[in-house]
C-alpha cells in the first residue's frame, strides 16, 4: 500500500524504552493535537491515527510521562489491539533499552531482528510468545524459521548482563548478547542463544529447538553455528 498506509501511535505500558532520537534536519513542525490521559501497568492505549496522504510526511511525537511508557508507531492494519498481537518484519533500531513487565502473553507474528544500545529485560512473570496456547506459550507448534524475533543487546544492568530474565518469565524467539545472559529461576527460554556467559538460575529450562535454516533478515550470525562450551561451573 506504499506510502498510502495509516500510520498509528500506540501507547504501551508493559514495556518501557530508553530511547533518544537525532534531527538531522529542521522540520516546519505544526502541532495536530494533545491528549492527556492515565495509564496503569499492563494497559495500552491506541491513539491518534495518522494519515500523511500520498505523497508521506514526516511525524514528530513528544510524550511527556511521570513513569516509562512506550510510544510505539506502527502501521495501523499490522498492529491487532483486541489480541495484542503485533506484526513484526525487517530490521529495528533503538538508542537504549527494553523491559518488558506486564506479567502477561505478548505475541508476535513474523520475523524481525530488533538491535539495542542498551539491554534487554523481562519481569514480572511476563511471556513473550511466537506462539501461544490459550495463556501461555505454546512450545510445542512454534515455527521458528518463519516466525521468530532475535533480540541484539549491547548494554550492561550493571551485572555484566545485557540480557535478563527474571523468575518465572517466559521467551520464544533469539537472543545475542555482548555480554551475558541471565535466566532467573523458573524461567523457560526457547530460542538460539549467544553471549560470553549464559547463567542459568534453579529450575530454569531451555526447550529443544528444530534445525534452524533461516534467521530474520539482519541477524548478526547465520544458522547452525556451534560452539564448544566449557565445563558448566556451580556456586551455593
Amino acid at each position: 500500500m506504499g506510502n498510502t498506509r495509516v500510520l498509528r501511535a500506540i501507547a504501551i505500558a508493559w514495556i518501557s524504552i530508553v530511547t533518544a532520537f537525532a534531527q538531522d534536519k529542521s522540520f516546519d513542525w505544526r502541532p495536530a493535537n494533545l491528549e492527556s490521559l492515565r495509564l496503569v501497568s499492563g494497559e495500552t492505549y491506541a491513539g491518534r491515527t495518522y494519515r500523511p496522504g500520498s505523497d508521506g510526511g514526516a511525524i514528530h511525537v513528544v510524550i511527556g510521562a511521570r513513569q516509562p511508557v512506550t510510544v510505539a508507531m506502527t502501521w495501523e492494519d499490522d498492529w491487532n489491539n483486541a489480541t495484542k498481537t503485533l506484526t513484526i518484519k525487517g530490521k529495528l533500531y533503538i538508542d537504549g533499552s527494553v523491559y518488558s513487565d506486564n506479567g502477561v502473553v505478548d505475541l508476535y507474528s513474523g520475523s524481525a531482528t530488533l538491535y539495542l544500545t542498551g539491554v534487554f529485560l523481562i519481569t514480572n512473570s511476563t511471556k513473550i510468545c511466537g506462539a501461544t496456547a490459550g495463556v501461555l506459550c505454546d512450545f510445542s507448534t512454534w515455527t521458528p524459521n518463519s516466525n521468530m524475533l532475535v533480540v541484539v543487546a549491547h548494554g550492561d544492568n550493571g551485572s555484566g548482563y545485557s540480557v535478563a530474565m527474571a523468575n518465572s518469565t517466559k521467551w520464544q524467539g533469539g537472543f545475542f548478547a555482548k555480554k551475558g545472559i541471565d535466566l532467573g529461576q523458573s524461567s523457560i527460554d526457547e530460542g538460539p542463544m549467544f553471549a560470553t556467559n549464559i547463567n542459568l538460575s534453579n529450575s530454569v529450562t531451555v526447550k529443544p529447538l528444530p534445525a534452524i535454516t533461516n534467521l530474520p533478515l539482519g541477524a548478526p550470525v547465520i544458522p547452525n553455528v556451534h560452539a564448544a562450551p566449557t565445563a558448566p561451573t556451580y556456586t551455593g
